[in-house]
């Protein structure tokens, strides 16, 4: 299981964890052509300022993925990291 940061209207603090099983469903999805901002990430938020393993992006073979919440709903946003 990893620990995420949340962006967008939300606090800056608050992260989400995501199972190894459902990131292999993520990376599956994008495999198939799914929109990230279509992908819905269901799960608990929760603060995780004390949190000193959370990870800014979503790691997939397709690429680097921020977890957002837009609307009330987690979803992802493909990210361009510059190293």
């Amino acid at each position: 299981m990893a620990t995420y940061a949340v962006f967008g209207d939300i606090h800056p603090s608050m992260c989400v964890r995501i199972e190894d099983a459902e990131l292999k469903t993520i990376a599956t999805k994008l495999a198939l052509g799914i929109k990230p901002e279509n992908i819905r990430i269901e799960g608990k938020v929760f603060d995780g300022s004390r949190d000193l393993d959370v990870a800014d992006c979503v790691e997939t073979p397709k690429g680097y993925y921020s977890v957002i919440n837009k609307h009330g709903n987690l979803c992802l946003t493909e990210e361009e990291i510059p190293w």
